[in-house]
């Protein structure tokens, strides 16, 4: 028999097709694990500066701590809370709107940036003169163990 130099192909058949999918799934999966374990140690850490800073009775008790700046960190976080609740719960879940958050509500997203942007600052000069120079540390920790707090939580939609 006489050569041709032709190649052949591999077909799929439905095993490889199987395979390929269980694959992704197993990458998914791991993704998935992944991010998880991520959030958790973000939460972690900063449950951690709760506990080693005793933050909470140095909020409500400590003397240096600037009330005011304190007062309007909370205002700030109030308000950028009710912003997520809005976005995440009420549009989709009671008004049943299905369009994009920047099109149907497109001040939202740049007031809660504004929001939480003046909260961090507001805490940085609340908790300044009790911690000092590692404040923005403490608050940068803070901050982003609340933000991955939100991987634990089963949203409804």
């Amino acid at each position: 028999m006489r050569e041709t130099g032709m190649r052949y192909r591999k077909v799929q058949s439905s095993e490889q097709d199987n395979e390929e999918e269980a694959k992704k799934q197993r990458a998914e999966r791991i993704e998935k694990l992944n991010s998880k374990l991520h959030a958790l140690f973000w939460v972690l850490c900063a449950c951690g500066i709760l506990y080693a800073t005793d933050l909470p009775r140095v909020a409500f008790t400590d003397e240096r701590v600037n009330r005011l700046s304190l007062n309007l960190a909370v205002v700030c976080f109030t308000a950028n809370f009710g912003i997520v609740l809005y976005l995440t719960l009420y549009l989709p879940l009671i008004a049943k709107v299905t369009a994009p958050w920047e099109v149907y509500c497109p001040n939202m997203i740049p007031t809660a940036t504004g929001l939480g942007f003046a909260c961090v600052v507001l805490l940085m000069v609340a908790f300044w003169p009790v911690y000092g120079l590692i404040t923005p540390l403490l608050i940068a920790i803070l901050l982003m163990g609340f933000l991955f707090l939100a991987h634990f939580v089963p949203w409804p939609c």
